[in-house]
């Protein structure tokens, strides 16, 4: 008889355990995405200033001080997570972390940019912080689950950040077309693509997700794909 008036006991015990262990990982992940979000921020403004001249007020450099901006705010209002990625996951959306900076990286100087170039860099930027305001408090860098977003944007593409991030390749290709240059936007479209795979694979773990794959048809480029 003792053993059997133990259990409901030892059960009530294991729930507060798994209650308590939840809300710790809460709030770790609260603290790091602001610890995140304050960095993201402050490198983002100190980047904007931290050169001399035109150039520190270019609209280029404006432009992912922007970016940067919107990400680190994310970080910082960012909800609970549901569940995280794979390692295999992270492992294949790292390259398309990498290109757009490689590709800014090897442009020329952004007061030297033609006009056009600047266009095209704006036009990315504004469709990339637009979808990540967005998103909002289900914003993730890397292969995440949190609450769904079917607005905005996210009506016409599933992965609209990733689109205004091409764009912003591209940008950087125009504003000095070299056999480097183009490497990145080479590269651009087959690790979004990657990326964009990754992420899908966890996603779709979420009925709503699925409702929602049905309704935007298009993952990344309207029309194609």
């Amino acid at each position: 008889m003792s053993d059997l008036t133990q259990i409901p006991i030892q059960s009530r015990a294991d729930s507060r355990s798994r209650s308590d262990s939840k809300s710790d990982s809460t709030v770790s992940e609260s603290i790091f995405g602001a610890l995140v979000g304050l960095s993201i921020i402050s490198w983002s403004v100190l980047g904007l200033f931290s050169n001399e001249g035109v150039e520190s007020i270019a609209s280029v450099r404006i432009c992912i001080t922007a970016l940067h901006l919107a990400v680190g705010v994310c970080f910082l209002i960012r909800g609970p997570l549901v569940k995280n990625g794979t390692v295999r996951g992270i492992a294949a959306s790292v390259p398309s972390l990498l290109i757009c900076g490689i590709a800014f990286a090897i442009a020329p100087s952004a007061n030297t940019w033609p006009l056009a170039a600047q266009y095209v860099f704006a036009c990315g930027t504004l469709f990339a912080v637009v979808s990540v305001f967005t998103l909002g408090r289900s914003f993730a860098v890397l292969p995440a689950l949190r609450e769904i977003v079917a607005t905005g944007p996210y009506r016409v593409v599933r992965h609209p950040i990733y689109f205004g991030e091409m764009l912003m390749v591209v940008g950087c290709f125009v504003a000095k077309p070299t056999g480097l240059t183009v490497l990145p936007l080479l590269a651009a479209l087959p690790c979004l693509i990657t990326r964009v795979l990754a992420e899908e694979s966890l996603l779709r773990e979420s009925d709503r997700y699925r409702d929602y794959a049905i309704q935007v048809r298009w993952r990344l480029i309207p029309g194609i794909w």
